[in-house]
């Protein structure tokens, strides 16, 4: 944060004691003008809202999808070897190849931004989980006991047991797939048919040459990525914390 503020200091000198291209730095008093004007008309917080609805509509399909199909393959060598081929094939498709398939498929309305998210989310979340499940070391012994000494135990029991040792790899694809579901979200709102969004709000803005207002919607992209980071790595380390290291140590 101290970085931050002192390059918005460095800014607002530079712009006031120099002739600086507005093009490539807007003017920092009018850029926060054009900030605080979005604000108290309510517009910036709408804007975010409807960005934030897109991305957890795509983020909780995926994770829905992935979840559960991951630990199906994570535990069963034999669906992981007949399913596994069938992922990678589409997994090594571009996203934005598949735009046109799904603008025919579900027109340009919300429908087509939430299954392009969670097209891109899935596999994500999947692959992670596979991974989760699949014996790594430091699981190893753990397995090997229960394989031997835990038979008696309902199958409910030693499948949380395996999601317990799978948290680690999935919280950290989990993480990965919120980012990326921000970068869809952001590039679906500017080039599909939308009416709010920050991603729309920053192409209306720059369709208008507005570019102080143009700026300020890059940059409140990056305070929530910021946000959404910092509130993610603030929950993991709570409910770390609350029922103990992941890992056993």
């Amino acid at each position: 944060m101290k970085l931050i503020l002192a390059i918005t200091i460095i800014w607002i000198g530079a712009g006031m004691a120099t002739d600086l291209n507005r093009i490539f730095l807007p003017d920092a008093v009018e850029f926060f003008e054009a900030l605080f004007h979005e604000i108290g008309s309510g517009r910036l917080l709408e804007n975010i809202l409807a960005t934030f609805a897109r991305v957890f509509s795509g983020l909780v399909i995926g994770l829905l999808i992935g979840f559960p199909l991951g630990i199906l393959l994570g535990i069963s060598g034999t669906a992981r070897k007949e399913i596994m081929p069938l992922i990678e094939f589409f997994r090594g498709i571009p996203t934005s190849m598949l735009f046109p398939v799904f603008i025919v498929i579900f027109g340009i309305g919300e429908l087509s931004k939430t299954v392009i998210i969670a097209s891109t989310t899935f596999p994500i979340i999947l692959i992670n989980t596979v991974v989760g499940c699949m014996p790594r070391p430091e699981t190893r012994d753990r397995r090997d006991y229960l394989s031997v000494h835990a038979r008696h135990l309902p199958r409910s029991t030693r499948m949380l047991v395996t999601i317990w040792d799978a948290l680690p790899p999935i919280i950290a694809g989990l993480k990965v797939a919120i980012s990326i579901s921000l970068v869809l979200t952001i590039v679906t709102e500017m080039f599909f048919v939308a009416s709010s969004g920050v991603g729309w709000a920053a192409h209306q803005a720059y369709l208008g040459f507005d570019l102080e207002l143009m700026y300020c919607y890059v940059i409140v992209v990056g305070m929530i990525g910021l946000g959404l980071n910092r509130l993610f790595d603030v929950g993991y380390g709570k409910v770390s914390k609350a029922l103990g290291d992941f890992n056993g140590k």
